[in-house]
């Protein structure tokens, strides 16, 4: 196989993000004592659990928050940013994370890199 075959196995056109599970309505992770939670890297600390399929409960409180949390789309840079429908705001924790710390950026690397990546897949996509 060619470096230019390999290079187009690893380089695709960005696509449109798709939320997480951590937003999705009905994506839920749960663990062996049956917590439930919205993100798998929650997964094992009981804190970030939003219920328990054993006890039958759900913290709707919880299930908001995660939702609506730092929604990018209240997020004025993003909504004018020309990769937001790349990116979708990013990683909703890192989003949570960035705020918590003052910092800004969730930016995706597509930002600064998709006008130098495009010819390149051009070139090897007009095949």
């Amino acid at each position: 196989m060619s470096l230019q075959e390999k290079n187009k196995l690893l380089l695709s056109m960005p696509e449109k993000s798709m939320p997480c599970m951590y937003r999705a309505e009905n994506h839920y992770a749960i663990d062996p004592d049956g917590n439930i939670y919205k993100c798998l890297e929650h997964l094992g600390n009981s804190s970030f659990a939003i219920g328990n399929i054993l006890q039958k409960n759900m913290s709707i409180t919880k299930i908001v928050n995660n939702i609506f949390e730092d929604n990018p789309f209240y997020d004025t840079e993003c909504c004018n940013c020309n990769v937001f429908p790349i990116c979708g705001g990013g990683c909703p924790l890192d989003r949570i994370k960035n705020r918590r710390k003052k910092e800004k950026s969730n930016c995706s690397f597509y930002k600064t890199q998709l006008s130098k990546l495009l010819p390149y897949l051009y070139n090897i996509n007009k095949k």
